[in-house]
C-alpha cells in the first residue's frame, strides 16, 4: 500500500492550519517535488479536495475560493488566494 498521498495530505494540513488556502497548501507541498513523478499523488489529492465538475483545463477550484493552476507539461504550479469580501 502506498502511503505517500497521506503524507502529502498531512503536509497540506499543516500548511492550512498555518493559514494557507487549500491551493497555496497544495503549491507549498508539491513545489519542491518532481511533478511528473508525483502525478498520481496529486490527482488523488485533487480528487478529494477540489470541487468536482468545476475544473477548466489546468485549473482546479477549492471550497475556500482558492484556485490552483497545474500544468505538468510546463512543470508549473500557480495558486491564487480566495477573494476577500
Amino acid at each position: 500500500m502506498n502511503d505517500q498521498p497521506q503524507s502529502f495530505e498531512a503536509i497540506m494540513k499543516t500548511h492550512v492550519n498555518g493559514g494557507c488556502s487549500l491551493a497555496e497548501a497544495f503549491l507549498r507541498t508539491f513545489a519542491p517535488e518532481d511533478l511528473q513523478e508525483q502525478q498520481a499523488s496529486m490527482e488523488k489529492i485533487l480528487g478529494k479536495l477540489s470541487i468536482q465538475g468545476v475544473s477548466f483545463e489546468n485549473d482546479y477550484y477549492f471550497i475556500d475560493g482558492s484556485r490552483l493552476n497545474l500544468d505538468l507539461d510546463a512543470d508549473s504550479i500557480m495558486a491564487t488566494k480566495p477573494s476577500e469580501r
